[in-house]
This record gives C-alpha cells, sequence and structure tokens, in this order.
C-alpha cells in the first residue's frame, strides 16, 4: 500500500480516472464530517448485478435479530446467498448461482477460477469435492474446519479459518486521526473508502456494497505502518455512513485477526466459515 491505486479510487482534487472509466467520474463532491463524498453515476459494470439478488432471494430473508435460523455451525441458505451477491458486485464478479444446495461464482480471475459456498455440510459439497480436481477452484462452508475436512479428498487444503460476522449497530462515523484524512466514494451500489496519510501515502481501505437484502462489507485492510492508530475503524464508519437503508443486516468475513477489531465495534460471529482448495501442482 505504498501509494493510493488509481484503479481504486477517482482522485478528489484533480479529477484523474481509475478502472472505472470516465462514464463514472464522479458527479459531484460534498463534504460532511471531515469526509470528502464523491458521487457517481451508476456504473454499467455494476448496474448489471442490481437485480440479481433481490430477485434470487425470492423468499422472506430472515430479520438481523432472528437468532431461530442459524446455529453455530451453519447460516441460513438466504443470508448466505444474498451475503454473496453484494459480495460479487463488491469485487466486480459475476453474480451467484444457487448449486446444490450452495451458492457458485464463476469467477474466472487469474487466482479463482470458481467458488462454492454452502451454508451448511450436504451431500451437495462432497459431490463437487470429488468431481474437482484442478487448482484454484475454491470449496467454502459456514462451518468449522473439521466439519469441511470431513468431507473433502485428501487432494483438498484447508485454508486460514475466517469468521462470518454481523453487527445491529453500525460503527459510528470518526474523524480521521491527526495527520490523516478520509475520502468516501461511490459508484452506483459500492462505496469506497480511504485513509489518506500526510505523505499522500494510502493508509488503510475497504469497501462495500448494498442490495436490497443487506450491507456487505469487504477487504478492510490497513498497511502495516499504519495498524493500531483506528484506522480500519474510520474506514468501518466512514462506509457504515454511505447505508441508504438501516434495516437491512450488516454482513462480513473476518480473518481471525479482524474478528478482534469487529468485535471491539460491536459485532458478533454468525458461524465460522471455513475454505479449502487444491494446491497448485
Amino acid at each position: 500500500m505504498s501509494a493510493v491505486p488509481s484503479g481504486d479510487r477517482i482522485d478528489a482534487g484533480r479529477g484523474q480516472p481509475g478502472r472505472w472509466g470516465r462514464r463514472d467520474w464522479p458527479s459531484r463532491f460534498a463534504r460532511r464530517d471531515g469526509v470528502v463524498i464523491a458521487s457517481f453515476a451508476d456504473g454499467a459494470a455494476i448496474a448489471r448485478h442490481r437485480a440479481a439478488p433481490a430477485a434470487a432471494v425470492a423468499c422472506a430473508r430472515p430479520s438481523a435479530h432472528d437468532d431461530s435460523t442459524m446455529t453455530p455451525s451453519h447460516l441460513d441458505p438466504q443470508w448466505v446467498f444474498a451475503w454473496q451477491a453484494a459480495h460479487c458486485i463488491a469485487r466486480g464478479a459475476p453474480p451467484p448461482v444457487r448449486d446444490r444446495g450452495g451458492v457458485r461464482v464463476d469467477t474466472g480471475s487469474d487466482k479463482e477460477t470458481r467458488r462454492w459456498v454452502f451454508p451448511q455440510l450436504c451431500d451437495g459439497l462432497r459431490e463437487v469435492a470429488r468431481e474437482i480436481a484442478a487448482p484454484r477452484h475454491y470449496l467454502k462452508l459456514c462451518g468449522s474446519d473439521e466439519e469441511l475436512r470431513s468431507a473433502l479428498p485428501a487432494r483438498w487444503a484447508l485454508q486460514p479459518a475466517n469468521y462470518f460476522m454481523t453487527a445491529a449497530v453500525g460503527a459510528p462515523a470518526l474523524p480521521a486521526p491527526d495527520g490523516y484524512r478520509i475520502e468516501l466514494y461511490r459508484a452506483g451500489a459500492v462505496a469506497r473508502a480511504c485513509v489518506i496519510a500526510a505523505d499522500g501515502e494510502l493508509a488503510a481501505s475497504g469497501c462495500a456494497a448494498e442490495t436490497a437484502d443487506v450491507f456487505v462489507y469487504d477487504r478492510i485492510e490497513t498497511a502495516p505502518p499504519h495498524r493500531r492508530k483506528g484506522l480500519g475503524a474510520a474506514v468501518m464508519g466512514a462506509l457504515g455512513a454511505a447505508r441508504k437503508s438501516r434495516a437491512n443486516p450488516q454482513l462480513l468475513v473476518a480473518s481471525e485477526d479482524g474478528r478482534a477489531l469487529y468485535a471491539r465495534l460491536g459485532w458478533t460471529v454468525l458461524a465460522p466459515f471455513a475454505a479449502a482448495a487444491i494446491a497448485e501442482q
């Protein structure tokens, strides 16, 4: 994170385009509580996915406070589909499709060909695990590492543990610490927050995507020289302030290290989130 990546933001002072392209240049700027907000027209690459989550999640989604739909080992399938749909929007990936009791995303990137996410252990997960022998395919389960390992052939390797988390109340919008500034950009359903150091370096960043069903946070990152200064909380607060609906659940997937940060901000673990992949030969 030695510099603000030009592909991920538009410079508020000079209007330089990033990967979003000229059609998504900000139409106006505003400053609120020390945060620069750039408003964009909906980008085509984002807008084409907006209808998918609402159409796919046809049944009533559970309330953010309804614990009857989840256990420590798995989540309600509608939550999983809604999270994955918003996650795809945040990352510019193809929309998810239902597959054998889970959710499949045909990512098609250099690092990942395809992924499946399952809300619980099932025969569909076992079937996919037996079929796939090529690398860059990922299996993810709202469950423990032990549960996932029990369903996999030996060629699959477990990945570092993660956690599915939710928060009933969003993180408060915080001013940037001394020596930093916060910039918040919007492009359709996606918001991106950047914390910039005094020397112009990108110190922390994150993004979020909002659908008719959920608000999902993604890729909350702080550069090593700038950690333990509250920048992650500032990013979360800036993104949370961009929410349009306060009724929809807030969701994220956290690493082991990130879980502690989010717990301090009022987030709770819904379920462990295990992952496995086949190593490159």
